[in-house]
């Protein structure tokens, strides 16, 4: 998993669906876990909107993820410190 860097948000969103092309600009056209070019993007909550609905519309919330990936992660409840994360680890490490 290639490390990113996506910075400050850049504005505020009324829609989540609106950082996509943030997203796409800043980590690059790759799914951000199994980096795989993207067909079709999804911006992939870290936390899942239906458990965290606070955090619908929270950069810091926000990957980018293949149709694949994002399905599969679903809705699961996640604990951030039970993995590596491309946005805030040395994931080259893992």
């Amino acid at each position: 998993m290639r490390p990113i860097d996506k910075g400050e948000q850049p504005q505020e969103f009324s829609k989540y669906q609106q950082a996509k092309g943030y997203l796409i600009v800043r980590l690059g056209d790759f799914c951000s876990y199994c980096e795989r070019p993207l067909i079709s993007a999804a911006v992939e909550h870290i936390q899942p909107k239906s458990k965290e609905p606070s955090l619908e519309r929270s950069w810091d919330n926000f990957l980018l993820a293949c149709t694949n990936c994002n399905s599969i992660k679903s809705d699961k409840e996640i604990h951030l410190d039970d993995y590596y994360w491309p946005d805030k680890d040395n994931t080259f490490r893992a």
